[in-house]
């Protein structure tokens, strides 16, 4: 099995962790963690789109999150949705599905779903748009994504989020093959990483356990709802201006949860604050 994510080097377009939470030293990492819900096994069968499989695993959690409830996000919606320019070949760079995704969305599988191969689902998206216009209606989209190598950043992501992202790894560090494949990251236990994989449930490899400096590196997509934090109730005084800014991505809140609505800004978490309300206004 030979992976399909294409890997590329790193540019500007990788947002800091700063765009995805407020950092703290007195945040506490468990030894042990798991989210809080994980979808059922998905089969990719012979198609490279394991990228878009993690992606669509990722919204489910996302959106069980914000509902309450299951339901299919659409694999074949991001594995063909390619832009002018981008690449028509099998697999996926993460820069095409996590941007595209954070532009466009995904749609749930109800809506649109199709396990061809490329370049017959690229033309499949293409005519779905054309004749579904309300898609764009339907489209979940999250806020941004981040691209990082550092366990203690993905540790506290998942912390604060509950939710999974996307770990990049070399087939041949745990299967027969070559090349990349890509894989929802839900937890750990100490230094192993726990992730679910995208080639059945009867597969010796659903589940792949992997020490995370054997990662090549991962992906962190933020989340289309922000505003969850343990101490500010609605009936706080600044509730609406909090969420407010939460919405706008200007202020995010801590990976244990909290806001810490009285606690005194850092330096550098004005330094953070600055360089998105620039980005808020687009000047960067």
């Amino acid at each position: 099995m030979n992976g399909g994510f294409i890997y590329t080097p790193e540019d500007e377009r990788d947002y800091p962790i700063s765009m995805a939470y407020e950092d703290a030293e007195d945040i506490k990492i468990p030894e042990q963690y798991k989210t809080s819900f994980q979808p059922p096994y998905e089969n990719q069968g012979s198609t490279g789109n394991c990228v878009a499989q993690t992606i669509a695993n990722i919204m489910e959690v996302m959106y069980h999150k914000m509902m309450g409830e299951h339901d299919n996000f659409s694999v074949g919606f991001t594995y063909g949705n390619r832009k002018q320019g981008q690449s028509k070949g099998e697999g996926m760079t993460g820069y095409t599905a996590c941007g595209n995704l954070c532009t466009d969305g995904d749609v749930k599988a109800s809506m649109f779903e199709c396990n061809y191969e490329v370049p017959d689902i690229i033309e499949k998206v293409k005519e779905f748009m054309e004749e579904h216009p309300e898609w764009k209606e339907e489209a979940y989209i999250p806020k941004n994504y981040i691209r990082t190598k550092s366990t203690k950043e993905v540790k506290k992501f998942i912390l604060k989020y509950d939710i999974p992202v996307m770990a990049v790894v070399k087939v041949s560090k745990f299967w027969f093959g070559e090349g990349y494949h890509a894989m929802a990251l839900y937890g750990w236990d100490g230094d192993t990483a726990i992730m679910q994989n995208s080639w059945g449930e009867d597969s010796n490899a659903k589940i792949v356990e992997l020490d995370f400096d054997d990662i090549k590196e991962f992906w962190l997509i933020t989340p289309y709802s922000l505003m969850n934090f343990t101490d500010v109730p609605e009936s706080h005084w600044a509730y609406k201006d909090i969420a407010k800014s939460v919405e706008n991505e200007i202020l995010l809140g801590y990976p244990d949860g909290t806001f810490r609505p009285d606690k005194e800004m850092t330096r550098a978490e004005a330094v953070a604050f600055f360089n998105r309300m620039l980005k808020e206004d687009g000047k960067i």
